[in-house]
C-alpha cells in the first residue's frame, strides 16, 4: 500500500495569481518548512480554517443585523415583562403590623413636619444647585497633569 499522494500543479506566468502563488514557492521559509509540498499543505489548512472563520463571522453580522433590525422589539418585551414583574411585587402581600406599631396618617404627618422644616427643605436644594453650577464650571478643563 502507497502511503503517498500525488498530484500535479500547474501555474501560469501570464496569470497574475499564478505567478504571485510561484513567487510565494519560490520564496517560502525554508526555515519552517522542510520542503514546498509541506509549505503547501500547510498554506491549504490554514487558508480552509480562515474561510471557516470568514463565513462564521459573516453569519454573526448577519445574526446582529437581524437583532438592530427588531432592536425596538426587544425593548418593547422587555418592557412587557418587567411591567409583569412589577405588578406581581405589588401583589404580595405585606404581613400585617401590630396594633402597637400602627400610626394614623395624621400623627405621621405632624412628625414628618416636625423633623423637617420647609426651610431646611428649600436650603438644600439651593445648597445642591449651588454644588451643581460650581462644578458643571469645570468643563473644558484640561488637566496639565496628563500628556
Amino acid at each position: 500500500m502507497d502511503d503517498k499522494y500525488v498530484t500535479t500543479l500547474r501555474l501560469y506566468k501570464n496569470n497574475p495569481a499564478h505567478f504571485q502563488a510561484l513567487t510565494c514557492l519560490e520564496a517560502y521559509n525554508r526555515e519552517l518548512f522542510a520542503s514546498q509540498n509541506d509549505f503547501i499543505a500547510e498554506a491549504l489548512i490554514y487558508y480552509s480554517e480562515y474561510l471557516k472563520q470568514k463565513t462564521e463571522y459573516e453569519k454573526l453580522e448577519s445574526t446582529l443585523s437581524n437583532i438592530r433590525e427588531k432592536e425596538d422589539y426587544f425593548r418593547e418585551l422587555t418592557k412587557r415583562a418587567l411591567e409583569d414583574v412589577l405588578g406581581s411585587m405589588q401583589i404580595t402581600t405585606i404581613p400585617a403590623v401590630a396594633e402597637s406599631d400602627k400610626k394614623t396618617k395624621e400623627e405621621q404627618e405632624t412628625d414628618n413636619e416636625s423633623e423637617r422644616p420647609a426651610e431646611t427643605a428649600d436650603q438644600a436644594t439651593e445648597k445642591d444647585f449651588n454644588l451643581l453650577d460650581f462644578y458643571s464650571s469645570f468643563t473644558g478643563f484640561e488637566d496639565e497633569g496628563e500628556d
